[in-house]
């Protein structure tokens, strides 16, 4: 399938506070439903998904954040730092 513009309603964040608290498309996201929230947004087949963290968002979750959107099929992604 063709690769989907990122739309400008958000749906294609995702956000990591300084807590380690993640919000998927604008909605908080418990870890146990992760990897089902991003498999929707790799289903959606958006060009690029953008991961936005905050400065003191740990760098070990951001890397295994990264990974988890790999493992589920999202090829393009973009660290954006708040």
């Amino acid at each position: 399938p063709m690769p989907v513009p990122a739309p400008a309603d958000g749906s294609n964040v995702i956000a990591l506070s300084a807590r380690g608290d993640i919000t998927v498309a604008g909605a908080a996201c418990p870890p146990d439903q992760l990897d089902a929230r991003l498999k929707e947004l790799a289903e959606k087949h958006f060009q690029t998904v953008i991961i936005r963290s905050d400065p003191g968002a740990p760098m070990a979750r951001v890397a295994a954040l990264t990974e988890a959107c790999k493992e589920a099929g999202i090829e393009k992604i973009e660290l954006k730092a708040d």
